[in-house]
């Protein structure tokens, strides 16, 4: 996956852990502070090789730093909104 605070160029990729109704959480390199809106990109697979790209604005509710050097973060995001798309994540 792939997120980016609202606003920013930049693309930062992340693992998800969880997904739920409202709500995802993934691992992240760098810490995002809490209350940053944020877009995600999500791909997920659909059928025989096709996948749809799930588009979501949110913001980030909870960001935990990594408990010891080399490892990852932790960042909650409750998703406000979502759109779903036909296609595969564009190259950041």
């Amino acid at each position: 996956m792939r997120f980016q605070a609202v606003g920013d160029r930049k693309w930062h990729t992340g693992t998800t852990v969880n997904i739920s109704q409202t709500g995802v959480l993934f691992r992240v390199q760098e810490p995002v502070p809490s209350h940053t809106s944020l877009e995600i990109l999500r791909e997920l697979p659909v059928g025989q090789g096709d996948t749809s790209l799930i588009r979501c604005d949110g913001h980030a509710v909870r960001s935990v730093p990594p408990v010891r050097a080399g490892a990852y973060s932790s960042l909650a995001v409750a998703v406000k909104d979502y759109r779903v798309e036909s296609g595969p994540v564009a190259e950041a």
